[in-house]
């Protein structure tokens, strides 16, 4: 999964990328993260594992090259394309001493910008393949579905407000189109500004995107103290957890993943499955020949397991479930999968 970080000059994109990967380097561009997560912590404490595995994610810090008329360049869009989403940075702060390209703070004008490059790239692409299916004299479903993205984009809307039933979206897949990605707002404000009636918020609203404020610079070098330090800092600007930690588990929502756990003396490991997702497609997370083989899932709740200390007193209390291939998965649950191959 990985989540490509966007945004005009000066907003703050390459801050917010070298705070999550801990490198300051202009050389590297993708790292994978780990996501935190307490529960691992806390089940590692009991079964003390030779290795700890947290879920990871992977981000890009996307650079932003313009052709002379001022759209993206093809390995901007190239490099959009890839990503599985989108994180959008906009710089919402003062500083004299580095000026905007625009001249002026603007969060919903540098937004628009963004969308507007998004769109029309979405919108080229669709024309040429109609222009194609017209030639060739097709004139059937896949040619009246992007006619119908094609009058979505003209009304300056997002290909992801658009709800299509799966053989739409499959039909469509291949053209990863940009504007139909998972966007994050990521207003990056001073430090200690109050945001909620700013415009941007209601823009966000409006477009039904979700967004996250953080102070970009103000937080890189909090990340470089001690714990105690960083959450008496936290503590004083009204913050809870690092950017860090609030971005990926805003990226996280976005993209509709959770995490389920399996234990052992081995390995302690937190694996990342959408939500919704069933007991054998968790299991061919792990391996396809356990979702091959799949017989049933052993499942217990965190918290549970948590509070009992043992899977031998969930057993006695009868907390622990055998569950079927078609079982939906839910967040932070322990599961163990029986599979014969």
């Amino acid at each position: 999964m990985q989540i490509g970080i966007i945004g005009l000059g000066q907003s703050g994109k390459t801050t917010l990328f070298e705070a999550l990967s801990n490198i300051e380097s202009s050389s590297v561009s993708i790292a994978s993260v780990r996501v935190p997560d307490v529960r691992v912590a806390k089940l590692s404490s009991i079964f003390n594992p030779k290795k700890i595995t947290l879920a990871q994610v992977e981000f890009r810090d996307v650079g932003i090259s313009l052709e002379q008329d001022g759209s993206f360049e093809s390995k901007t869009i190239q490099q959009i394309r890839e990503s599985d989403a989108l994180a959008v940075v906009l710089r919402n702060f003062k500083n004299d001493m580095v000026a905007h390209p625009y001249g002026s703070i603007d969060a919903v004008r540098d937004i628009k910008e963004i969308e507007d490059e998004l769109f029309l790239t979405d919108l080229l692409q669709i024309e040429n393949r109609i222009d194609r299916l017209n030639r060739e004299g097709k004139s059937g479903r896949e040619n009246e579905l992007l006619s119908s993205m094609k009058e979505c984009l003209e009304q300056g809307k997002p290909l992801s407000r658009m709800k299509l039933d799966n053989s739409s979206e499959k039909m469509t897949a291949g053209f990863r189109f940009l504007s139909k990605k998972p966007l994050l707002v990521v207003i990056n404000s001073d430090e200690n500004e109050e945001i909620s009636l700013d415009p941007i918020v209601s823009y966000c609203k409006e477009r039904d995107y979700k967004y996250i404020k953080i102070y970009g610079k103000f937080e890189r070098e909090i990340g470089k103290l001690n714990i105690e330090e960083q959450e008496d800092f936290f503590k004083d600007i009204g913050v809870q957890g690092s950017v860090v930690d609030r971005f990926i588990y805003k990226c996280y929502s976005m993209l509709n993943l959770i995490s389920f756990f399996t234990v052992g003396e081995d390995e302690v490991k937190a694996w990342t499955i959408e939500q919704g997702s069933i007991a054998v497609e968790a299991a061919g997370k792990i391996h396809s020949d356990i979702a091959k083989g799949f017989i049933r899932a052993e499942v217990v709740g965190c918290d549970e397991f948590l509070k009992a200390g043992s899977f031998k007193k969930l057993k006695e209390n009868g907390k622990a479930r055998l569950e079927g291939k078609n079982y939906v998965v839910c967040d932070g649950e322990i599961t163990h999968f029986r599979f014969n191959v």
